[in-house]
């Protein structure tokens, strides 16, 4: 009874991980005014779901690996701490997400988005970049001879 509650904590603190993620790729993966229906969207946000807990399990199991890596790790490697840490969560996530996502959306733009004439949802026109970087002085150098 001993060895259940550390991993049932564990599976715990993987579950806050999979909200986040789902929610972050409903509203980012594509963003809505790019057209994609609701029901795409909804259904790409199942896959996500689905794929998240499917691999929920799978953090838990690989928490000896992530748990060194992530206390290694001097800063965050990303959005968050917990990103090492339940890595499989949000990879599994993302992949529900593309696999339900993407064909779906295939064919909502072959059959419907194709051929609308609508405006772009964005300004696609070069910009040009408003200074190009420069390296800074070496103060430390010595002088070279020619």
């Amino acid at each position: 009874m001993r060895a259940l509650k550390p991993a049932l904590l564990a599976l715990l603190m993987s579950a806050c991980t999979l909200p986040h993620a789902a929610e972050t790729l409903a509203s980012e993966a594509p963003p809505p005014e790019l057209g994609r229906p609701g029901w795409v969207r909804e259904s790409a946000g199942a896959g996500a779901w689905v794929g998240g807990v499917f691999r929920g399990v799978a953090a838990v199991v690989l928490l000896p690996v992530t748990y060194p890596l992530s206390v290694a790790a001097a800063q965050p490697l990303g959005y968050s701490e917990q990103e090492v840490l339940f890595a499989p969560i949000t990879m599994f996530a993302s992949a529900g997400h593309f696999l339900v996502g993407a064909p779906l959306d295939m064919i909502d733009f072959t059959v419907r988005r194709a051929w609308e004439d609508e405006p772009a949802p964005y300004d696609y026109e070069h910009t040009p970049a408003a200074a190009p970087p420069e390296l800074a002085p070496a103060e430390d150098a010595a002088p070279t001879k020619n």
